[in-house]
């Protein structure tokens, strides 16, 4: 790819996801481009601080550079551009509301564990990852408990939720799911931690678990 092609597409890229109703910007590693000359030098100082370039010694190929990008993205979802791409301004707010807790892709769930014969499950469920984007507790707990209900009188498996604090955000915020959990208190069996653990060991959710 010409350096010339590979500014327009950068610039084309930007655009698309400026444009976005919904939140998150990618990450863009240089060796995602098949350019000897790398990315526009202009990218280390993007003004918006969600746009990060990772530079790298030499090209490791497109594989290696979206491995990078997954690894050092901090965002539950993952949404893909390529340089030939060009999204829509509501596609990602469709699919994230799409993704959003719900009966019906619960029930997906539910069905699958059917299909291989179990009758109880402990559910794991992780609201500070809707929570964080404008989703209520009450909608991700209220959308799980009708699954519950309705794989209990139509599949025959009985279930219950463990809610699980993220390590990676403050023990502030695990706070304030427990709080908010607190109405619902009779239908969470138990809590539990989830997300990335480097740096964020057990101890750091001592008074959060001491709390539940």
């Amino acid at each position: 790819m010409s350096r010339r092609i590979l500014v327009v597409a950068l610039a084309s890229l930007l655009a698309c996801v400026h444009a976005q109703a919904s939140a998150g910007l990618p990450t863009v590693p240089s060796d995602a481009f098949a350019s000897a000359d790398g990315p526009p030098a202009d990218l280390d100082t993007h003004p918006d601080p969600r746009v990060r370039l990772i530079r790298r010694d030499r090209n490791y190929g497109q594989a290696s550079a979206r491995n990078l990008g997954v690894a050092r993205a901090q965002g539950w979802l993952l949404a893909f551009q390529d340089s030939d791409d060009e999204w829509l301004p509501e596609k990602l707010a469709r699919q994230v509301a799409f993704l959003a807790p719900r009966h019906d892709l619960a029930m997906v769930y539910f069905e699958r564990v059917a299909a291989q014969g179990l009758v109880y499950v402990e559910l794991f469920f992780d609201p500070q990852a809707h929570t964080g984007r404008g989703v209520a507790f009450e909608t991700v707990i209220t959308g799980l408990r009708r699954a519950q209900q309705e794989a209990a009188d139509r599949l025959g498996i009985r279930s219950q939720l463990i809610l699980c604090f993220l390590r990676d955000l403050s023990v502030a915020s695990a706070f304030e799911a427990l709080e908010q959990a607190t109405p619902y208190r009779e239908w969470i069996v138990g809590v539990g931690l989830d997300s990335d653990d480097r740096g964020n060991p057990p101890e750091k959710f001592r008074e959060v678990f001491a709390a539940a």
